[in-house]
C-alpha cells in the first residue's frame, strides 16, 4: 500500500528535477566545480567502426631501390596530381622498412641520385585492420602524425592499407 505513492513520489521529484535543473543529480557536483558533463550516456561510434573499413587499401609504396629523382619526377609532375603527402617504404619482399614524407623529398640537401630508402630513417607508425578508430585516433595524436599504415594483425610488416586523419573526418561525416 506504500509502494505505490512512493514509485509517485519518486517519479513526480525526477521529472521537476529533469524541468528545473540543467544538471542531473549525478552531475551537478562536477558541473559547479566548472566542469562540462554530459547528460546522456552515449556509444562512441568510433569505438565500434575498424580499422580496416575506413582506411585506404589503394596505398602508393615506395621501393627501397627507388631514386629520390625519379619519384620527383613522378609525383611532382602536372600529369600525377599528389594525393596524398605520405608513402610507406618496401623492400624487394614487399615488407616494410620505412615511410617517407613530402616534406622528406623536397629537402634541399638531397639529391636526385640517393635512393628513398635513405630517407626512410623514421621507423613507421602502423596499427592493426582490427583495431578501432578510437585507437588509431589516439595513436596518431600520441605520435603527433597524421596518418598510420594499416598492417594485417598477423603479418606487421604488410602494408594493407593507409589511414590518414581525413579518413577520420570522413568517417564523422558519415555518422553525423
Amino acid at each position: 500500500m506504500v509502494l505505490l505513492p512512493l514509485l509517485a513520489g519518486c517519479t513526480t521529484a525526477f521529472w521537476v528535477s529533469c524541468l528545473l535543473m540543467r544538471d542531473t543529480i549525478m552531475t551537478e557536483k562536477i558541473a559547479r566545480r566548472g566542469i562540462i558533463a554530459q547528460n546522456e550516456y552515449s556509444l562512441d561510434f568510433m569505438d565500434q567502426l575498424l580499422v580496416r573499413d575506413a582506411a585506404n587499401t589503394h596505398v602508393i609504396c615506395l621501393s627501397t631501390t627507388d631514386t629520390v629523382g625519379a619519384v620527383r619526377r613522378r609525383f611532382f609532375s602536372k600529369d600525377h596530381p599528389l594525393h596524398h603527402h605520405g608513402f610507406p617504404v618496401v623492400d624487394g619482399q614487399q615488407q616494410l622498412v620505412g615511410f617517407v614524407t613530402t616534406r622528406d623529398l623536397i629537402r634541399p640537401d638531397i639529391t636526385d641520385l640517393q635512393c628513398v630508402q635513405e630517407l626512410a630513417v623514421t621507423p613507421p607508425v602502423v596499427i592493426g585492420g582490427q583495431r578501432s578508430l578510437r585507437e588509431a585516433d589516439r595513436l596518431m595524436a600520441r605520435h603527433n602524425i597524421g596518418r598510420l599504415i594499416v598492417v594485417p594483425d598477423d603479418q606487421p610488416r604488410r602494408v594493407a592499407g593507409i589511414l590518414t586523419r581525413s579518413d577520420l573526418l570522413a568517417a564523422h561525416r558519415r555518422i553525423t
